[in-house]
């Protein structure tokens, strides 16, 4: 009997020595999330008489001006909102505004439309970016440090003589009559 509890004692201790029998090997785990860089636009008429907005167009097309004799400058009976929401994932970012002169091929509106940047925070809250005319607001930009989705807008209105941005005047009397056009160009590019 000590002979066998000698064997078993051996023999445990032999397979506690020895341990379990393991292999091991690393998997590698890869998975690839597409960078996105997103960029829509919704554009809104919002009337001058009540700030009722309208329903989304698909361009800033101010139509016929009227022109009011008391002050002898043409107004609009909209301005518009641009609402633009940007996302993108790969972490810094520049917006770009780039336009082409809104002429009737001789003369120009530039500095007679308000071209004012906002960022905003809640449709009612929103943080000023830039004032300016059509004119300066060409290649006008602004940079995100992070990957975050942003909502930005631009109110496109024509001047009103009175809450002008700076280097906007009213388009008086004596403009040349015609149909003035233009395009606006928005980007985001990842930096």
């Amino acid at each position: 009997m000590k002979a066998s509890l000698k064997i078993v004692t051996a023999m445990a201790m032999a397979v506690l020595l020895a341990g379990p029998c393991l292999a091991q090997t690393t998997l590698a785990v890869d998975v690839n999330v597409n960078a996105v860089v997103s960029l829509d636009v919704t554009i809104s008429p919002i009337s001058v008489s009540d700030g009722s907005w309208g329903s989304p167009v698909t361009s800033v097309d101010f139509g016929t001006l009227t022109l009011d004799t008391a002050v002898m400058s043409y107004k609009a009976d909209n301005y518009y909102a641009a609402d633009i929401n940007i996302s993108v994932n790969t972490g810094a970012w520049t917006f770009t505004h780039t336009t082409s002169p809104v002429t009737n091929g001789t003369e120009n509106l530039d500095n007679h439309i308000n071209v004012t940047f906002m960022q905003q925070i809640t449709d009612s809250m929103a943080l000023p970016l830039a004032y300016h005319s059509y004119a300066t607001s060409n290649t006008f930009s602004y940079v995100e440090p992070s990957a975050l989705t942003k909502w930005i807008r631009i109110y496109y209105s024509i001047a009103n003589g009175s809450t002008d941005n700076p280097g906007v005047s009213v388009i008086d009397s004596l403009q040349p009559a015609g149909t003035y056009t233009g395009t606006v160009t928005l980007a985001v590019t990842p930096d």
